[in-house]
């Protein structure tokens, strides 16, 4: 029985009907087939890759939606999720600061209008209480004020949808990347930015259909809301890595792949969510401490809590890929998923 041997992650097995089961399928050139009856004289045995052209071909696709088919993987213990999420950041801290100062930048001057707007509406009473008077004073009419609300609500809907577009940006772009780390590809700044215009507009449709699809189980009751976002919380891994093809695919298959594992999403999403408060409570200046300091260290502690916190959205991006990977492999070995499931133990890009 002839052995294969993988050329990218050095695997061996002596079953010829199938490829790397962790690689996935590659071009017949770039394998090599070992075994005693191919044997030469340098100790290297090669077969012609016309030989073996028919023996690696891509595997049918996977229906993800169909109850039918390989089992979903077991999910991965919670203290490991949480910590492997961690473990995935820091490993790759250099290119995912980078690329998350990048995405927030576009939302900083939105933010400073809607700011400016909204001290504007605060303070209109007071201001047309001025311009009347000094218009009393100095004998002129009586100028109709503007209503700055109009101005206002503008300015919250402008900085809604270029939130969403660069939060949108900056999750594939973390996700893109890991899925093609997981592929054999480098992973750096340039391959996030790239994963992130690639699929910038899919992700926020597909946050929106699922804001929408949410809602009537928010007003229905509190718990249905919240069981349907944890079983929608891995359609964005899903989508991105390319295992759905719709927005409504990607809620199907996060709906299956989370069964058995929901409690485990719920309580790695909550505990990030308890961290990220405690973080902001604990180290944001208060009004009493901005006096004493001064704006810029307190504008300085505020930057360390923004990047504090924008880890620990990377880390929770993580975790939901992490938890993405240990449901898919089993289900489709193929997948970029599958290196980084549990059983296989995560891959350093």
């Amino acid at each position: 029985m002839p052995a294969w041997t993988c050329p990218r992650c050095g695997s061996a097995w002596s079953d010829d009907s199938v490829p790397c089961a962790r690689c996935g399928p590659a071009p017949a050139a770039d394998w090599n087939v070992s075994g005693p009856e191919n044997a030469v004289a340098a100790g290297v045995p090669v077969v012609a890759p016309e030989a073996i052209a028919g023996a690696f071909q891509p595997s049918a696709p996977v229906a993800l939606t169909s109850p039918s088919g390989p089992a979903w993987g077991p999910p991965r213990p919670f203290g490991e999720l949480f910590t492997a999420s961690f473990g995935l950041v820091f490993r790759n801290s250099g290119w995912i600061v980078r690329f998350t100062i990048v995405s927030l930048l576009p939302i900083l001057p939105f933010a400073f209008w809607a700011g400016r707007c909204y001290s504007d509406w605060r303070l209109a009473p007071f201001t047309r209480m001025l311009q009347r008077d000094l218009a009393v004073l100095s004998n002129r009419p009586v100028l109709e004020p503007e209503n700055e609300l109009p101005m206002l609500l503008l300015s919250v809907m402008v900085l809604v949808v270029v939130a969403l577009l660069c939060q949108a940006f900056w999750a594939a772009g973390i996700v893109g990347t890991m899925a093609a780390a997981g592929r054999g590809e480098k992973a750096s700044f340039g391959r996030a930015v790239r994963a992130g215009f690639g699929k910038v507009l899919g992700v926020a449709g597909l946050w929106i259909w699922m804001t929408l699809r949410v809602i009537p189980w928010l007003l229905l009751l509190i718990i249905p809301g919240i069981v349907k976002l944890v079983a929608w919380s891995l359609a964005t891994p899903a989508y991105v890595a390319g295992e759905a093809r719709s927005a409504e695919d990607a809620l199907q298959v996060s709906d299956r792949a989370t069964r058995g594992r929901k409690w485990t999403i719920f309580g790695f999403l909550l505990l990030m969510w308890l961290i990220g408060k405690g973080v902001d409570k604990a180290f944001s200046p208060s009004d009493d401490l901005r006096k004493s300091i001064g704006m810029g260290a307190a504008f300085a502690i505020l930057g360390l809590v923004a990047i504090a916190q924008c880890l620990l959205g990377a880390a929770q991006v993580c975790g939901l890929w992490l938890a993405w990977a240990d449901a898919i492999a089993p289900r489709n070995p193929h997948s970029p998923a599958a290196p980084y499931a549990f059983r296989a133990g995560p891959p350093r890009p």
